[in-house]
């Protein structure tokens, strides 16, 4: 039988008296490109730019942040890319997860002067 990959994602706001505001839930289901999945960290120099081996046949990444700070996913060096951990004030352990397409480019730009790390995950 073939690995099936779930994503589960949660979202709740609750008020301060513990009252659930707003409330999502989503679950995305495939089968991964990379046997069970492929988990690495990858180490980010600072202020550099640092492209991620893709795995052959991976479908998505997730790319678990910590606590890492002023990093920016990007296509190549060049690109303005999208910030996915602010210079300050990091939400903690947030993550993303992208689908991948057929010959995908894709790096973290380390904005901050320090080396970091992240945990990817490739499906």
């Amino acid at each position: 039988m073939a690995a099936v990959a779930r994503v589960k994602v949660e979202a709740i706001v609750e008020e301060n008296g513990g009252r659930i505001a707003n409330q999502a839930k989503r679950e995305s289901r495939f089968v991964p490109g990379v046997g069970n999945g492929q988990r690495q960290t990858v180490s980010l120099t600072g202020s550099a730019f640092t492209a991620l081996t893709v795995p052959s046949g991976a479908k998505a990444v997730m790319i678990l942040l910590g606590t890492a700070v002023s990093l920016t996913l990007k296509g190549v060096t060049g690109d303005t890319g999208i910030t996915i951990a602010p210079a300050s004030a990091p939400i903690a352990d947030a993550f993303i997860c992208l689908p991948l397409g057929a010959t995908p480019s894709i790096g973290i730009a380390n904005g901050s002067a320090s080396a970091q790390s992240v945990e990817v995950i490739w499906f």
